[in-house]
């Protein structure tokens, strides 16, 4: 998922950590440490997927795409992702029949005004899953996001990004969380 954002130098290093048990490398080299979005989400699974998977293969699996941070839709069956509820007392590296575990039915992130967000955002990176050539790198991405910015007005002619503009410009109106009670 994230080898066309990053330099092909260090998918490289990447690849090499997970050859390895260096878990901590990774997160750190995908930038995942900084951020930390979307860490709450657990393990999400789309209950149509998991008949299909049971009709197939006699037992259900977890499906990467449906792993990606942020998420929330099934691309197959445009089914709101469910998340797992693990048993408390889960040893590491432990099997789990998932057929025996509870499954949050509520969704607190996708609702009636975002779904077709969230559903365009699960086409969107099915697309990039879909692209086993690699055909996308970071570098062309960057510099079509410079020249995208650049028209905007978002950056300089040299591509120095302006922050406090863009700052001032960002709007999540588009997007319709819930808020806490």
């Amino acid at each position: 998922m994230y080898r066309p954002f990053l330099p092909k130098r260090r998918v490289a290093q990447l690849i090499e950590d997970m050859k390895g048990n260096k878990a901590v490398s990774i997160h750190m080299r995908i930038g995942e440490m900084a951020g930390g979005i979307c860490k709450e989400f657990g393990i999400r699974v789309c209950l149509s997927c998991m008949e299909e998977d049971k009709k197939m293969y006699g037992e259900s699996y977890i499906h990467r795409i449906h792993q990606v941070p942020g998420n929330q839709i099934c691309n197959k069956h445009s089914e709101v992702l469910k998340k797992i509820i693990l048993p408390k007392y889960l040893g590491k590296n432990q099997l789990v029949d998932f057929s025996v575990c509870e499954i949050e039915q509520k969704n607190f992130i996708v609702n009636d005004n975002n779904f077709e967000y969230f559903k365009n955002l699960s086409q969107d990176i099915s697309k990039i899953f879909e692209d086993t050539l690699y055909t996308m790198n970071f570098e062309d991405i960057f510099k079509k996001y410079k020249v995208m910015l650049m028209k905007k007005g978002f950056a300089s002619i040299g591509g120095i990004i302006k922050w406090d503009i863009v700052e001032k410009s960002v709007s999540y109106t588009h997007l319709t969380l819930p808020t806490k009670a």
